[in-house]
């Protein structure tokens, strides 16, 4: 009886086993967190430094209440430490969040509430070596499982390899070259697949457009569904993953978009500067220089997509300490023009509406809390992605309509980089999609405006739009690259395989 009563009496000291413990809870959640987001991740050394802070804070509790608490078990706290940041980094794999700001504390109570009574329960017998050893056992079989996934190579060491566009040498202009602005609105369907798919006739826009001197396409195609290869493609002027000569995650293209691709590369030799606006805080898609000579960051960050990842796994996601990151083509030029910049230039600026999670009000207010699509069924997300394009289009029309007065000889391309995810399924093999959730994801915006001097863009495919653009600029004939479409399971490009072209007749 002694020997248990030593195990149970208060003032007890941790063992190393204790340590052990708080370890693998600070480890836990980001190494969970890596295994979610393997393909994705660009810095996974943040997340160890993460790890490190939150393994600090544990053992600093711990000290406190060992050096100051004598009457307190130092093990039992150790577990209960345990415990709450286990229950803590897992909330949101635990418990949905709810979409009804009144009810968004529900969770939250339920979590508190469960939280407690483990914590009391454990309290009563945590000091019991079995069932502290049988916690390490359990952390340290999930932390291990999970951290073969995560230093199993998925990127790739090194980026493959920019493709040649197989255009001629680059011909100086003969007059000043213009500005280029270039607007990728993610995931805005084209036109017909709007009316098709939403019951939303989006004439309205299409016209204001084309008033505006665009030409909107009423047949152009994405070649990728997924935004990572999109626009790489299109700023390669290129087919970057092909059957048989593709492997490993969809994401290894995806750094191109911040400058290190064929167009940027082209403007350049004709003395062009870049401005990039990324429209989010995520790693991948993150301004850079010296790629950039300036970075039009959007607004509401006030930290980067891992950390509002992380954050969004716990409670504190219900106090909306982070709001999220927001940009539109008007936002875009506003920033734009708070300071010069040398001329000519080229902006890209890729605008994450209406690309979920939903950033409008019924009124086109910007929301304070984006809604997440995951929480809403078909026909609520439907009708929330149509009133961001309805919301959206307003203030496109307003940026196009300060750009034609103020630089009106300048390129200006509107497009998105594929369709609507109202009927994607990343689960189904590429020939298990249906001809019509195709169209949805590869029917894309693509609207055009070119000097006087070129000939009007007609129908063309993203992986043409800088083709044209180089042709009016060089005075060259422009060199088209026939329509092809891939399509893939998930995010590994093994699985790639090409659509049948008779998919896309026009």
């Amino acid at each position: 009886m002694g020997d248990v009563e030593s195990e149970q009496g208060p003032g007890l000291r941790p063992r190393p086993l204790d340590h052990v413990l708080l370890a693998l809870a600070a480890a836990q959640p980001f190494v969970g967190f890596g295994v979610a987001n393997r393909d994705e991740l660009s810095q996974p050394g943040r997340m160890v430094v993460y790890a490190l802070i939150v393994f600090g804070v544990l053992e600093g509790v711990l000290w406190l209440v060992t050096r100051w608490g004598s009457s307190l078990n130092g093990r039992t706290v150790a577990l209960l430490e345990t415990w709450f940041a286990v229950s803590f980094f897992n909330y949101a794999a635990w418990l949905p969040p709810s979409i009804d700001d009144d009810r968004r504390w529900i969770p939250v109570a339920v979590w508190t509430l469960v939280t407690a009574l483990v914590a009391w329960l454990l309290a009563r017998v945590g000091s019991r070596p079995a069932l502290r050893v049988g916690a390490a056992v359990w952390l340290a079989v999930s932390v291990g499982a999970d951290l073969l996934v995560v230093a199993t190579p998925s990127l790739p060491v090194a980026a493959p390899a920019t493709h040649d566009a197989a255009l001629p040498p680059p011909v100086p202009s003969e007059g000043p070259p213009p500005n280029i602005y270039y607007f990728v609105l993610d995931e805005y369907a084209r036109a017909d697949q709007l009316e098709i798919h939403a019951g939303f006739d989006n004439g309205a826009f299409v016209t204001r457009l084309e008033e505006l001197g665009l030409t909107v396409s009423d047949a152009a195609w994405a070649s990728y569904p997924r935004t990572q290869v999109s626009v790489p493609s299109t700023l390669d002027m290129a087919y970057l993953a092909e059957p048989g000569a593709a492997d490993g995650p969809d994401a290894q293209f995806a750094p191109r978009v911040a400058g290190d691709n064929a167009v940027v590369r082209r403007l350049r030799e004709h003395g062009y500067s870049f401005v990039y606006s990324s429209g989010a805080a995520d790693q991948w898609s993150s301004c850079q220089t010296p790629l950039a000579d300036r970075c039009l960051e959007p607004t509401g960050v006030a930290a980067g997509d891992l950390e509002r990842a992380l954050l969004k796994q716990t409670p504190l996601s219900v106090f909306d300490l982070v709001r999220p990151p927001y940009s539109d083509p008007e936002t875009v030029l506003a920033e734009l023009r708070t300071e010069p910049v040398r001329e000519p230039y080229f902006l890209f600026a890729h605008v994450m509406s209406p690309h979920f999670p939903y950033r409008f009000d019924a009124s086109c207010a910007v929301r304070d809390r984006f809604i997440v699509a995951e929480l809403l069924s078909f026909d609520e997300r439907k009708a929330a992605y149509v009133n961001d394009v309805r919301c959206l289009n307003d203030r496109v029309e307003r940026a196009l309509e300060q750009i034609v007065a103020d630089d009106p000889g300048a390129v200006v391309i509107v497009q998105s980089d594929h369709g609507s995810a109202l009927f994607a399924n990343w689960d189904r093999s590429p020939g298990a999609w249906s001809e019509a959730a195709i169209a949805d994801r590869f029917a894309v915006l693509q609207a055009i405006r070119l000097p006087a001097h070129c000939p009007a863009a007609g129908d063309v495919d993203l992986v043409n739009t800088f083709r044209v653009v180089f042709s009016c600029i060089e005075d060259q004939p422009v060199d088209l690259l026939p329509h092809r479409a891939f399509l893939w399971m998930g995010h590994d490009l093994v699985t790639l395989e090409e659509v049948d072209p008779s998919t896309f007749d026009r």
